[in-house]
């Protein structure tokens, strides 16, 4: 959550309105093809090793993969110049204190919270069905969420082919 929200307010703040939706479009994909891929690196993982080993597998294939996308994004570092700001942990908290103060951040802050948690906690309980009543292992869970990834990137392909068609009115909620 915290890293979509990360990127998609980098698009917004660096590229222009014109091009946004082709590299929102394109973050999407890219996003998508990333969570397949890597599903399905898992399930053949999961197929191949015992599973202790393929959580080790798996687990230490997602740090190396934490720590070459970590280096990536500090190699572009340079590629934004700025002044540097000297901030003290007093102005953080200031300013924190200052947005949570606003009655519709504090909303906005509830809600995302009370979503993220209702979310895992289905999923978690899902996992749970799926393991148990459904006596199902990693690979066949792993399976499952490679179809809807790509259930998902057909959805999304099908949509935005529509918006295009229907070249909707551009609408401001307020």
């Amino acid at each position: 959550s915290c890293g979509g929200l990360a990127y998609s307010d980098t698009i917004a703040d660096v590229v222009s309105r014109i091009d946004s939706v082709r590299v929102f479009g394109r973050a999407g994909f890219y996003n998508s093809l990333a969570t397949l891929l890597s599903l399905a690196y898992s399930t053949l993982v999961f197929r191949a090793v015992p599973y202790t080993e393929a959580y080790r597998v798996v687990y230490a294939t997602a740090v190396a993969s934490g720590a070459a996308s970590s280096a990536l994004l500090l190699s572009l570092w340079k590629t934004v110049v700025r002044e540097p700001v000297k901030i003290t942990l007093r102005d953080v908290a200031v300013r924190f204190r200052s947005v949570v103060s606003d009655d519709r951040v504090r909303s906005y802050m509830v809600f995302i919270a009370s979503y993220t948690f209702s979310v895992n906690l289905v999923t978690a309980v899902w996992n749970y069905y799926l393991i148990t009543v459904f006596k199902g292992d990693e690979v066949w869970i792993s399976v499952n969420n490679i179809a809807n990834t790509l259930a998902t990137i057909t959805g999304n392909y099908v949509v935005s082919r529509l918006h295009y068609k229907l070249n909707p009115r551009r609408v401001l909620v307020t």
